[in-house]
């Protein structure tokens, strides 16, 4: 009964470990926070299983006396097998992963990991400029790409374009566009026949035309048009269309204000009724970004992914010699 048991253990243990192992993955698949919870102590522990089990195997196998071909093959698989769990288990346990966050311009050390937590990576990095390019007579967005200069040399992170210094990789995760009331943008100012530029930050007001002012109420960096006539946000879907809300005052203090949209420079059309002055038509089109762009990468530190590769390889050998046919008996 008890070598029954013992024989039966390992099987057992691997059969609850994999069958555990892909219920959190599928889990986590379907999590809003897919990244922590594919990092769980859980996973952990289910990898672990699986070496245990592995190993219990490997332990029941090399007690056998026949050493024939296949019997090399189904060691060298599961030996290969023992060294990719091991390698994640090792991974989770005493990898790191994390975000970094930068502005352009901007430079850290650091990364905030999973737990919250400032984590030093052993190099500076510093974003020197993020790209957005656009399909051609578009404002969908084509790809993102970061600039970057680690360790004295330049990089460029892109979509499914990750780089790898020193053991840590960083992938392009997100982007943006953070604004500032305080930086000034650059404005063109039409009206009367004439055009010039002007300098204002949000809510600074600048002469337009005869008798009137206008001022920038509001600036959002990706926007469209709702359908029922407001606005709306749009995320990076359309992130190289800003909209600005542009508001237009004569000395009576009549006001007239819509937002002003990049792909839709007749929106910033203004027409004046004359009560303080003569009436006209005044453009006010935002050339700038009251701000800067930033991006974010995913930081994944996985020391053991050569004892992971290393296997694969052996088990993948193993599993090779085990089905090669072998040579028939007369």
């Amino acid at each position: 009964m008890l070598k029954t048991i013992l024989r039966r253990l390992p099987l057992a243990i691997g059969l609850a470990s994999g069958l555990s192992l892909m219920l959190l993955m599928g889990w986590a698949s379907f999590s809003n926070d897919i990244e922590a919870q594919a990092q769980s102590p859980a996973v952990a522990a289910s990898c672990a299983g699986l070496v245990v089990s592995l190993a219990l195997y490997l332990a029941g196998l090399l007690r056998r006396a026949q050493r024939d071909r296949r019997f090399w093959g189904l060691l060298l698989l599961h030996v290969g097998l023992l060294a990719v769990f091991s390698g994640l288990m090792g991974n989770e346990m005493l990898g790191s992963r994390g975000f970094v966050f930068l502005p352009e311009k901007g430079q850290t050390h650091y990364f905030v990991g999973y737990d919250e937590r400032d984590h030093r990576l052993p190099f500076e990095i510093r974003l020197d400029d993020f790209t957005v390019r656009a399909y051609d007579d578009s404002l969908r967005v084509r790809d993102y790409l970061s600039a970057v200069t680690i360790n004295g040399r330049r990089h460029e992170i892109a979509v499914n374009a990750p780089v790898t210094v020193d053991g840590f990789s960083l992938y392009q995760h997100d982007c943006g566009f953070e604004a500032s009331a305080a930086k000034p943008m650059k404005i063109v100012v039409r009206a009367g026949g004439s055009e010039r530029t002007v300098e204002a930050r949000i809510n600074e007001a600048f002469p337009a035309g005869v008798s009137t002012t206008a001022v920038v109420r509001d600036f959002l960096p990706s926007a469209s048009r709702a359908p029922n006539g407001g606005i709306m946000t749009t995320g990076r879907d359309l992130v190289l269309n800003p909209a600005f809300l542009v508001e237009l005052e004569d000395d009576c203090g009549e006001k007239i204000s819509h937002w002003v949209f990049a792909d839709d420079p007749s929106g910033g059309r203004f027409e004046t009724t004359g009560a303080c002055g003569p009436a006209q038509t005044v453009q006010i089109l935002p050339r700038s970004w009251p701000g800067v762009e930033y991006s974010v990468f995913s930081v994944v530190h996985s020391p053991f992914n050569p004892l992971v590769l290393a296997g694969v390889i052996g088990a993948s050998i193993g599993m090779l010699i085990f089905y090669l046919p072998g040579r028939r008996r007369s």
